[in-house]
């Protein structure tokens, strides 16, 4: 299933759970970010603040930065949000690549390419 892409003044935001079986730990965060900071513009995440109060976050985790990534602390099963700046499809492909990561269930060796088919049809 192919996830559903948002824009929001400007974002291009997606909703993902992280199934990494180890969380977003050090070496993943690592990853994600050498991966973000390809790209020019800024990209961040929200974390859903949990079942007693719905919705995310009002903080908003840098994904260029490790402190930020690390900081959102996100385990197993955390619902988050990806924003990424511009609605191009350079923005999709990061939105979707950030997805395809945090969305693999290995840690060790994130995923960031699973949904490059989308770009590659003939």
């Amino acid at each position: 299933m192919i996830p559903k892409i948002s824009i929001e003044e400007g974002w291009t935001t997606l909703e993902a759970i992280v199934k990494l079986t180890e969380g977003i730990c050090l070496r993943t965060s690592a990853d994600i970010i050498k991966k973000c900071r390809e790209y020019p513009k800024k990209i961040y995440f929200k974390r859903d603040i949990g079942i007693n109060d719905p919705g995310y976050s009002k903080e908003d985790y840098d994904a260029k930065d490790i402190l930020d990534v690390l900081a959102m602390s996100a385990s197993y099963g955390t619902r988050m949000k990806v924003f990424v700046e511009g609605t191009d499809e350079c923005a999709e492909r990061h939105a979707f690549m950030l997805y395809s990561a945090v969305t693999s269930s290995d840690s060790y060796n994130p995923y960031f390419n699973r949904y490059e088919f989308l770009y590659n049809a003939p």
